[in-house]
């Protein structure tokens, strides 16, 4: 099912690869820590991943700002 009908803009989504070391929040502690649980979180999300995630959407464009 589609979320909406048109063509969609991505204006946020994130990306991140753990063996950069920009998450150290995604790396060690509980799996179950805060109120949802980070352990589905504790893995690489790529672009490769937003892409099969939004294959069901019209998704045309996409936003990524990198910060620090």
């Amino acid at each position: 099912m589609s979320f909406c009908d048109g063509p969609m803009i991505d204006a946020h989504h994130h990306l991140w690869g753990l063996s950069m070391g920009m998450h150290p929040w995604l790396v060690g502690g509980d799996d179950e820590e805060g109120p949802i649980g980070l352990g589905p979180l504790k893995r690489d999300y790529l672009v490769e991943d937003l892409v099969r995630d939004a294959a069901n959407q019209k998704l045309v464009k996409l936003v990524h700002i990198q910060a620090g």
